[in-house]
């Protein structure tokens, strides 16, 4: 981020760039690649469902409430977050597009990888997504052989070269400013918790996965209606939290489809590629999840780095729900449940936006709006 937007801004105008602006043109970069990975997504495996299932996947993307919880707050620890959600977004998207398109492999390959690689000079967690280019490349490694061989190596290239340069240029900048090429500045950081004396605890791990992934909202019947979840343990020692609203699964009904990837690859639905790059996204997430949470602590912008990985799977759930509810026949009771379920995640941001908790919310923010809103929901 700052070589690509601080840097350059202030060497045209002297001046500090503000942090929402970054967080806006990431996030901007960020719809984008969605709609490109989404579209290059069902052009390879899902050709025959309606094109609506793209704005669909597109909007679950980028409209998981903890990426939408950004655009809300957008300040200096957010700018990050949603540049490696762009990056890694993006380099799944060309590595589609090069699949697609054989012809222009090399390049869209190439940019794939330059894209994924610059994840770790974002939030280096994001670099575990890396692995879903193994699963979609292990075809062409291990069944045709056409990568890592004499005949592809120039798409060979494409894919390694990018990150060889791009690791070589971070390690090298992370010896000089703090002192080992594998330092991304934990041991820099002037803050209250220090990560690097935190230690490996499971209480904190098993904290995190509940509050991650399960935890009911808290709601009442007045304005603003949703509450910060209480996160209450009974852990004797430190446990770093702020603002939370609840669990992924319980805030997003567009989720659910993952628990049906099991059958739905039983049935034939789903390929064995397709099910394997849902399961290494959703391992990712919960490593990440739980690196968060047992080094840092449960934090809603922690809740990114899980909420990215889970979502680009039940993307391929949603649509391979789509598919098998024609061959069963019943795709008009999938369309009732979508459409509750965009209802549910479209109410759910609502209430965050106009949420009242923390420092930094829209009462606060642009009270007028906010009493708008308040006015026209009493009639």
């Amino acid at each position: 981020p700052v070589l690509l937007l601080y840097l350059p801004y202030y060497l045209l105008t002297g001046g500090a760039l503000q942090n929402y602006v970054a967080v806006f043109v990431f996030f901007a970069g960020f719809i984008i690649a969605a709609a490109g990975f989404v579209y290059e997504l069902m052009k390879r495996y899902f050709k025959e469902q309606p094109f609506y299932l793209w704005a669909v996947g597109t909007g679950m993307l980028v409209g998981s409430y903890s990426m939408f919880y950004l655009l809300i707050r957008p300040d200096l620890y957010h700018v990050p977050i949603v540049a490696s959600a762009m990056f890694a977004t993006g380099g799944l998207w060309l590595y589609l597009a090069g699949l697609n398109r054989p012809k222009k492999a090399v390049g869209l390959y190439a940019f794939g990888s330059f894209c994924m690689a610059l994840t770790a000079g974002c939030r280096p967690q994001f670099i575990l997504f890396a692995a879903l280019a193994v699963v979609l490349f292990w075809e062409r490694v291990f069944v045709k052989r056409e990568l890592f061989s004499k005949k592809g190596w120039r798409q060979t290239a494409a894919l390694v070269v990018p990150y060889v340069l791009i690791a070589a240029g971070l390690m090298a900048y992370n010896a000089l400013r703090f002192g080992s090429p594998f330092d991304f500045g934990a041991s820099y950081s002037m803050t209250s918790n220090d990560m690097t004396h935190r230690g490996t605890n499971l209480e904190r791990i098993l904290y995190g996965i509940w509050y991650f992934l399960f935890e009911p909202m808290q709601l009442e019947g007045k304005f603003p209606y949703l509450q910060s979840a209480s996160i209450a343990t009974d852990y004797l020692g430190k446990l770093v939290t702020e603002s939370w609203f609840g669990g992924i699964f319980a805030c997003s009904m567009l989720t659910w489809g993952i628990f049906l990837l099991g059958r739905l690859q039983k049935n034939g639905v789903l390929s064995k590629e397709l099910t394997w790059f849902c399961c290494v996204s959703l391992a990712a997430a919960l490593v990440i999840g739980c690196v968060d949470a047992n080094g840092a602590g449960i934090l809603i912008r922690y809740g990114c780095d899980v909420s990215f990985g889970i979502f680009l799977a039940a993307v391929v759930a949603v649509l391979g729900a789509a598919k098998a509810a024609r061959q069963k026949k019943v795709y008009g009771l999938y369309v009732a449940w979508l459409k509750v379920a965009i209802f549910f995640q479209a109410a759910v941001l609502f209430l965050i936006l106009v949420n009242k908790d923390g420092s930094i919310n829209l009462q606060t923010g642009n009270p007028a709006l906010y009493e708008t809103i308040r006015a026209a929901l009493r009639f």
